[in-house]
């Protein structure tokens, strides 16, 4: 198969993170990544089927991302992970950047982090089979085609989706999609919050 490099700017905490899972347990890092990415990219797609973020919520999305410490990290894919996952980001108009941050996060997240982003891992341990964990490098041999496979439970019984969690906060920028409403400073927005004050 065809390789070719991207550039990301990756959250470098998250990133640093991730290479350190990835190393302890002896995976390279690209590689893995390849499989993890035409994965989710697709996933990317379905989970936001018919939904497309707003240039407002797009650049807004993208400012997010920015205010957060970042590192040029290069990554060597398959030709056709890399155009999966420009296509999928292309259909729901997030930048490329975000979803492949927030993947990093999911992929490094401890449990201290999946309840900053308000994933109850009571629950989710709930879902889990066996003795396994709540992070996905910790059970790579296990979860290497799905990785997120527990979480994805989760998100179902909570009536929602991986790519469609709302995080908050520091950490907005790892959105792929917001409605137009969640943008401050957007007429959708000072709109949604005139009608709750009128309830």
């Amino acid at each position: 198969m065809e390789k070719s490099k991207i550039l990301v700017q990756a959250v470098t905490p998250i990133m640093n993170r991730l290479n350190e899972k990835i190393k302890a347990i002896g995976l390279r890092r690209d590689t893995y990544l390849n499989t993890v990415f035409w994965f989710e990219a697709n996933k990317l797609a379905e989970d936001l089927s018919g939904k497309c973020n707003s240039s407002k919520a797009r650049e807004y999305l993208l400012f997010q991302l920015r205010t957060l410490p970042t590192t040029p990290v290069s990554i060597t894919l398959d030709k056709d992970v890399i155009a999966a996952i420009d296509t999928s980001c292309a259909k729901i108009n997030v930048p490329r950047d975000c979803f492949v941050n927030r993947v990093f996060f999911f992929l490094a997240a401890e449990a201290k982090h999946l309840k900053a982003a308000r994933i109850s891992i009571e629950l989710l341990i709930k879902h889990a089979t066996g003795e396994l964990g709540v992070n996905a490098l910790d059970n790579a041999s296990e979860f290497l085609g799905d990785p997120f496979y527990e979480l994805r439970c989760f998100m179902r019984g909570n009536e929602s989706s991986l790519y469609e969690w709302e995080f908050f906060g520091k950490v907005e920028g790892l959105n792929c999609y917001l409605e137009d409403t969640s943008v401050p400073e957007s007429k959708e927005h000072w709109d949604f919050d005139a009608m709750l004050s009128s309830i």
